[in-house]
């Protein structure tokens, strides 16, 4: 009987060399997955937090009480109908389309319509919007870091065909005043006596 080769006939140079290109490709591997998430190569294009391109006609979006905003591209946009008991309340949110899951939203705008001028606005400042008269408020949160971002928020409180509306942005970015590029996009609101049904809904 010949005798049995040992299970590893494969010399240890050679053995080592092998497993040095697997932790090499692992590596490449894992980066590559850190950099660049499935859900980004599936998801599609993201949104800019702070829109660079004018607002196009076509991606006006409606509520069904009579209201509308040109939304920016790549965003989202969630429609509320009140139910007369919770927030928020008839209104229109809008967040830039992501790739990935993130711990803190980007950006948003949103639109509440109340039925009398809001309450709790006495650090407001007079202002104008679309040539009539408003009211506004800007704030700085934050120090910067991962932990407590620093973040910019803007109000602005109006009335147009009797009602009240309420629109606000926020965005997580060390600035002190309105985008230019958020500013157009609020300029485009609207509100219709005959509300044509928003295709997006």
């Amino acid at each position: 009987m010949s005798e049995l080769e040992p299970f590893d006939t494969k010399p240890r140079s050679s053995f080592r060399r092998d497993l040095l290109v697997y932790a090499v490709q692992f590596g490449i591997l894992f980066a590559f997955a850190k950099l660049t998430p499935f859900w980004a190569l599936v998801a599609g294009p993201n949104g800019e937090p702070i829109p660079t391109s004018a607002p196009d006609e076509a991606n006006r979006v409606y509520h069904p009480l009579g209201f509308s905003l040109v939304m920016p591209n790549e965003w989202n946009v969630r429609v509320n109908v009140s139910d007369g008991r919770s927030w928020p309340g008839n209104s229109l949110g809008l967040t830039p389309k992501s790739g990935s899951p993130r711990r803190y939203w980007g950006s948003s705008i949103e639109i509440y319509q109340h039925d009398a001028k809001p309450e709790g606005i006495a650090d407001f400042k007079e202002t104008t919007f679309q040539g009539e008269a408003a009211l506004e408020r800007k704030l700085t949160r934050g120090s910067g870091g991962f932990e407590n971002p620093s973040q910019f928020h803007y109000d602005l409180i109006f009335e147009r065909d009797g009602s009240w509306y309420w629109v606000t942005f926020h965005v997580f970015a060390d600035i002190d005043e309105l985008p230019e590029g958020i500013r157009q996009y609020l300029e485009s609101f609207k509100t219709h006596r005959h509300q044509p049904k928003n295709p997006e809904a």
